[in-house]
């Protein structure tokens, strides 16, 4: 049987899907100088926090108490995504990074042109509903395969750990596939 948390991370990774989708057009639209949703883009940032909460608690199942503050935290809690998945996001946050310096670059003053603004704000939703969407795709996939870390004499370990605190053997890490 299917926990409450599963069902939310199905859903949640549906709506940022869709988010994600909408963000692309609106991109993609603001870059040939078309402003889609030019007076009212508040529902994509909206959205981004319903998916984005959810999303968190999903991330925080994944890294089993770690904090997100260690440098293997996202690396364990993308482990359920297949590896184009965790390089799309890595040049998707790249790319907003550009987008959004080439935007403040790119603004004339007080009142940029509605096409612009819309570019600046839509590189970042596409990062924002992209990490909710392989966040909660990762934990659903983790939760099929139950995939826990364990060391070579079999002892369960936490994603972070490099040894067995139990015996000291080294840690065996395997990705779902």
């Amino acid at each position: 049987m299917k926990t409450g948390k599963y069902l939310l991370a199905i859903v949640v990774m549906i709506v940022a899907a869709v988010g994600f989708i909408v963000s692309a057009v609106v991109h993609v639209a603001a870059l040939c100088g078309i402003a889609l949703f030019a007076e009212m883009p508040w529902f994509l940032h909206i959205g981004i926090f319903v998916v984005w909460l959810p999303a968190m608690l999903s991330y925080n199942a994944l890294v089993d108490g770690i904090g997100m503050n260690n440098k293997e935290s996202w690396r364990i809690a993308m482990r359920g995504c297949p590896q184009w998945m965790r390089y799309a996001y890595t040049g998707l946050f790249a790319y907003a990074i550009v987008n959004f310096l080439l935007f403040m670059l790119q603004s004339p003053g007080k009142h940029p042109a509605p096409a612009l603004v819309t570019r600046g704000f839509s590189g970042h939703w596409l990062v924002f509903y992209f990490a909710a969407f392989a966040i909660c795709y990762s934990y659903i996939r983790v939760q099929q395969h139950d995939q826990r870390p364990h060391c070579k004499n079999g002892h369960p370990a936490s994603p972070s750990a490099k040894f067995c605190q139990e015996c000291g053997a080294e840690i065996e890490y395997n990705p779902i596939r």
